[in-house]
């Protein structure tokens, strides 16, 4: 169906208007919000990384930062354990309410394998307080109970049913998804996430995706051809971000992890040949502030000594 010109502006034009742009939801990291100025509401989202390097991390923080801001997000969270994501989420609170001085050492049992384990000795006022700090925090999150994994058909029919009622999506990992009945997980992959522009584009509703890179992304700082399964992913969404160790400038003495935020496709007009280095705390378990911009050079083999941008 063809649309008049006049009709089509129009349209484009009210429904800017209708956007509060101080109420869409942000990423919580510094840089991503800086370069990109939030989260469209007719967004689709895909962020990668390698096994073990963040991509949880990410889109939790994600997910806790929009809904203490009152944002309601709905999280269909695919990977781990059915208590992981509050064992997580309230670890971190107790360090961040122990290590409040920075200069406190990091102290023997104070571990998320410990403490999963109830072996976290001299803790309780921190675990009841973390809790119902919790509690308060999340009351608009809601949680996917995964008690079966979804299928591909599944997974978009559960979204658009919520999609009404929140602001936010998260699908934490797509690469978790059974794909049984699309033949391949090629075919799976590319069904949903052309089925989840869609969506974004109907409802108005962001999605995030999480995937999986592939074993040979073996570039310091991966980009959009690294993504596992279907190269398809990244052409279908509107934003890709992808993240990886800052080994040169980690700091494993003192628990400081420097990791690369990449921002590499963007329908905001964000240069992809830039990358930022953020610290993650790892007796806090989160992102400090500030970050340093440096060009990527050959082919994302490596980084500028250079740096062009910071901010503090």
């Amino acid at each position: 169906m063809f649309l008049e010109s006049k009709k089509y502006h129009d349209d484009s034009y009210f429904t800017r208007q209708m956007i509060d742009g101080s109420g869409v939801c942000i990423y919580g990291i510094d840089f991503l919000d800086d370069k990109l100025k939030g989260i469209h509401p007719n967004e689709l989202v895909l962020i990668g990384a390698k096994t073990g390097c963040g991509k949880t991390e990410l889109v939790e923080h994600i997910a806790s930062v929009n809904a203490d801001r009152g944002r309601k997000v709905a999280f269909i969270r695919l990977e781990g354990d059915c208590t992981e994501f509050s064992e997580r989420q309230r670890f971190k609170m107790i360090c961040d309410m122990y290590y409040i001085d920075d200069n406190k050492p990091r102290v023997n049992g104070l571990d998320y394998a410990s403490y999963r384990l109830n072996k976290t000795i001299g803790i309780k006022k921190y675990d009841e307080q973390a809790n119902e700090l919790l509690k308060r925090m999340h009351k608009n999150l809601i949680l996917y109970d995964k008690k079966t994994i979804p299928s591909t058909d599944e997974v978009v029919m559960i979204i658009d049913h919520i999609a009404s009622d929140v602001n936010l999506v998260i699908l934490d990992h797509i690469n978790y998804l059974d794909f049984m009945s699309c033949g391949s997980e090629y075919e799976g992959e590319n069904r949903v996430m052309i089925e989840l522009k869609r969506l974004t584009e109907f409802r108005g509703v962001p999605v995030i995706v999480v995937s999986h890179f592939g074993k040979n992304a073996d570039k310091l700082i991966p980009d959009t051809s690294d993504f596992i399964g279907s190269s398809n992913k990244s052409k279908i969404a509107n934003t890709v971000i992808v993240i990886a160790p800052d080994y040169e400038n980690r700091n494993e003495i003192n628990y400081q992890y420097s990791t690369f935020f990449r921002i590499a496709k963007s329908r905001a007009g964000v240069s992809s040949n830039i990358v930022a280095s953020k610290v993650f705390d790892g007796k806090k378990k989160m992102y400090k502030s500030g970050y340093g911009v440096r060009v990527i050079q050959n082919n994302g083999k490596s980084v500028s000594d250079e740096v062009i941008e910071r901010v503090n």
